[in-house]
């Protein structure tokens, strides 16, 4: 990120008359800190190489300011104001790529915003108002492929959402509301089949889910209230003949729960109140 280029000053130019040189090295040979004048030109340097410039004026960073790894690579581009950022700022990778882009107003992120994988491709881009995420925003898989998308409000996703993998594919589909998923939500395959569908209220499972075997065949169908298993319960096994039907009740058993056969046939019963076994019968 940023280097703080006035709290250097005020450490190291501290017993220096205002507009005498003054200079401080960490190695012999090796300049770390250069400063021709309390208002002017500053530089720091390590293993020789600049890792950060910018203007000083009374003390405060002002104008246009560069930082540097030790490879010569530069890892930010920055523009100063007093105080804090303001006005486009740029981070980069150790490659020499763009890492970061983002517009500072005063020192608070208010505008654009992107991100950047190694590779150069985009990773995700943005908007911040007041220092806040706002509005539509992507993110990208290295490969170039759309990862997710959706919207925030106040910092927080609101509105719909997709993810996706990295085939192109959709991942998952819902509905944030204030941070928190609500209503309808779907689960896919990377081959494009459904994996699981379901309904949320305020984050939390509330409603009838279905998951599903990758070759389309119903796998589990269930019920839940505020976040717990609530109400009829289903298992089906590959060929989609049913295995297990049970009652829930707070997230535990209570009531019958029956195991089946390859036939169908009830092949044990177990009868459950909150949770505890009561009675177990084989057919």
């Amino acid at each position: 990120m940023g280097i703080g280029i006035a709290s250097w000053l005020k450490y190291l130019l501290t017993d220096a008359r205002p507009g005498s040189p003054c200079a401080s090295s960490s190695e012999p040979g090796q300049l770390r800190f250069s400063d021709s004048q309390r208002a002017g030109p500053l530089s720091h340097y390590r293993s020789g190489h600049s890792e950060s410039g910018a203007t000083s004026a009374a003390g405060t960073e002002t104008g246009s300011g560069e930082s540097h790894f030790e490879a010569d690579q530069l890892t930010s581009n920055e523009h100063h104001e007093d105080p804090g950022l303001d006005g486009l700022q740029e981070w980069f990778h150790k490659n020499g790529q763009l890492r970061e882009r983002q517009v500072y107003q005063a020192g608070v992120k208010d505008g654009a915003w992107e991100l950047f994988h190694e590779n150069g491709r985009l990773r995700s881009r943005g908007n911040y108002k007041d220092g806040k995420r706002c509005g539509p925003f992507e993110v990208f898989h290295n490969n170039g492929q759309l990862r997710s998308r959706g919207n925030h409000r106040e910092d927080t996703r609101d509105g719909h959402y997709e993810s996706y993998f990295e085939n192109g594919q959709l991942d998952a589909k819902g509905t944030y509301i204030e941070g928190r998923k609500c209503g309808s939500w779907e689960w896919f395959y990377e081959t494009g089949q459904l994996r699981i569908r379901g309904s949320y209220r305020h984050d939390r499972q509330d409603g009838c889910f279905e998951e599903y075997c990758e070759s389309g065949r119903l796998r589990v169908r269930e019920c839940y209230r505020d976040g717990r298993r609530d109400g009829p319960y289903q298992s089906f096994d590959k060929e989609g003949r049913l295995k297990t039907q049970a009652i829930y009740k707070d997230g535990v058993l209570d009531g019958s729960c029956e195991l089946y056969d390859d036939s169908g046939r009830v092949m044990e019963k177990i009868d459950y109140k909150d949770g505890v076994r009561q009675k177990r019968t084989k057919k």
